[in-house]
């Protein structure tokens, strides 16, 4: 019943509020130039606008209090981006959406999340996919499709119309510390495809999509959250990688996130830095030579320009609140994302349209495109909460939605070493199992896997125990007799930069060798369980098993130990190369079927 409600939904999304249909034969355009004029200037630029309200009095914000009301109001918000924070269950999550779009006034918000599915997941009690790079290596694109489409589904019942993804970035660098499995791989055709999958499977659930990070984030050493990453390559190596997915699905996406990176290739443009007084390349957000001649020019793309967030160190390090927003806009940006000071950073734009540094005509543009999106897909705020309430407890982590996200993580399970016939377990060769992993977290669900797989095996004289090894350099006596008393040992790794998997960088990469080590010793069977990036196999060369399943969440975990006990088969194939000082050690495509 409450399926039928979305659709209803849906088809009458664009009678939004403020936007009914004209009853003459007036086209879209002039009822956009009509309502653009008829804005004042604030109204306008607060439309360019899109904020998170995360903490209020150093409490996590979960409601949409007074304050954040009249902020909303006061500066005529255009968008309002949730965070981790802002969640706690149904309900209350469409009593915040549904109270926030009250408050915005007649144009609607833009209420955005980054729920990409994997590692970056805001909220835990929906469905919980099992990330790009496991799509990737399940080889499917229909699988993109619908992993698109249970998201779009549930965020759309949940009210929030905006979906910060999919990621198109390609992960060709393997020691890139912010994008690795949030990447469908290193092949620029299969994340192009699984892109566009993706991309539709939002849309058919009833949610915007924006495509992230313009013009590629898959080939870099620093993350822009911490500073200004520079990319050094050529034009003709860029546009046949990088660019590549963003060139080929600009066209279907709702909006494009412009990247806190520099591309000197693009723009060489320098600037001074307000950190050092030195000359930093201007990054793709403010350059104009990316944005308008590249992306809106070159590549035809008409949608809406997002950047990245503003308060991210990239841009506070190097450029004042105002300029970065200034800069934005004159580059070709719709939306700021997150400045670090709203009243700075609108009170900015308003002097820069009032003392001539940016047209109004310019900022027109930006509004007319926001409003055409607002009006293709939001939903009416006349909806009955109770209605909303109703089908979004039927459709956010339904059963279905479950059984989908549990056939996605079994299909990318990769076994990439089985050496001695190691795998599968069996009851009378592995009674006696030591699990170990770097969160307690992880080592919860790890050990509920295993001992369901041992029910289901017939392990009747069956033993487990378990360790804990986060900010453990060394093994402890008590784990080394554990082990030494152990089959069996299962040891599931978690990085996402060359820190976190390499000995002698981190106190977690040191212990994970040890145990290693310790286990090839003491003639143990040695299981890796790779649940970050799939590059940790370089450095625990002594494993006898070695599994990826690009994720920590549950459905990724049952799944690899589902094929650690030989109930599933691992299908899934490399979706990355992992190299070894230059050296193509597993090529993509790589897999062993057991």
């Amino acid at each position: 019943m409450y399926r039928y409600f979305i659709v209803i939904c849906l088809v009458f999304m664009t009678f939004s509020a403020g936007f009914a249909q004209p009853l003459v034969n007036i086209s879209e355009e002039e009822v956009l130039a009509y309502r653009v004029d008829q804005m004042g200037l604030e109204e306008k630029v607060g439309q360019l606008f899109m904020v998170a309200f995360r903490q209020e009095d150093g409490k996590p914000v979960t409601t949409a209090t007074g304050a954040i009301k009249a902020e909303l109001q006061k500066y005529h918000l255009g968008g309002v981006i949730l965070f981790g924070e802002n969640f706690i269950d149904i309900e209350q999550t469409v009593t915040l959406t549904m109270d926030l779009q009250q408050a915005a006034g007649p144009i609607p918000l833009f209420i955005a999340v980054d729920q990409e599915g994997g590692r970056v997941n805001r909220f835990h009690f929906g469905t919980n996919l099992p990330g790009n790079m496991a799509l990737g290596a399940s080889g499917k694109v229909s699988n993109a499709y619908i992993a698109g489409n249970i998201l779009g589904k549930e965020l759309a019942v949940l009210g929030i119309n905006t979906n910060l993804a999919p990621v198109l970035d390609i992960n060709v660098n393997q020691d890139n510390p912010v994008i690795g499995v949030r990447s469908f791989g290193a092949d620029g055709q299969v994340v192009t495809k699984m892109g566009a999958a993706y991309i539709q499977g939002l849309h058919a659930g009833g949610v915007m999509a924006v495509v992230k990070h313009f013009p590629g984030h898959g080939d870099t050493l620093l993350d822009s959250h911490l500073g200004l990453p520079i990319v050094l390559y050529g034009k003709s190596r860029l546009s046949e990688l990088e660019i590549q997915p963003f060139r080929e699905n600009v066209s279907a996406t709702d909006m494009v996130m412009a990247a806190h990176i520099a591309f000197p290739a693009l723009d060489d443009t320098k600037v001074i830095s307000k950190k050092d007084g030195q000359p930093v390349f201007v990054p793709a957000s403010f350059s104009h030579k990316i944005l308008t001649d590249l992306l809106r020019e070159s590549l035809g793309y008409e949608g809406v320009i997002i950047t990245d967030a503003l308060e991210m160190k990239a841009i506070t390090e190097h450029f004042g609140t105002e300029e970065a927003v200034v800069g934005a806009i004159q580059a070709g940006a719709d939306i700021l994302l997150m400045p670090s000071d709203l009243p700075k950073a609108y009170a900015g734009v308003i002097k820069a349209i009032k003392t001539g540094v940016i047209s109004e005509e310019r900022i027109n543009q930006s509004v007319k495109r926001i409003l055409r999106l607002k009006h293709q897909w939001i939903i009416p705020k006349n909806i009955p909460r109770s209605m909303l309430l109703a089908a979004a407890r039927s459709i956010v982590g339904s059963k279905e939605h479950k059984e989908q996200e549990r056939k996605l993580a079994y299909e990318a399970v990769t076994l990439l070493k089985n050496e001695e016939g190691s795998l599968p377990l069996t009851a009378e060769r592995d009674s006696n199992i030591v699990v170990a992993a770097p969160q307690l977290e992880i080592l919860n669900v790890m050990g509920e896997a295993v001992l369901t797989q041992m029910k289901a095996g017939g392990y009747q004289k069956a033993k487990m125990t378990a360790i804990s090894y986060e900010n453990l350099g060394e093994l402890t006596i008590a784990q080394k007799t554990m082990i030494d008393e152990s089959h069996t040992v299962i040891l599931a790794t978690y990085s996402s930069t060359l820190a976190s998997r390499m000995p002698g960088q981190t106190a977690t990469a040191d212990f994970a060798a040890a145990l290693i080590k310790y286990a090839d010793l003491a003639d143990k069977k040695m299981v890796v369980l790779a649940m970050g990036t799939p590059y940790d196999i370089l450095y625990l060369q002594e494993a006898k098993a070695y599994l990826a399943v690009y994720g920590t969440n549950a459905a990724n975990i049952q799944a690899g130990m589902a094929a650690i006990f030989g109930n599933i088969n691992p299908d899934g194939r490399l979706p990355v190369p992992i190299q070894n000082q230059g050296t193509i050690s597993y090529k993509i495509g790589y897999g062993i079927n057991n």
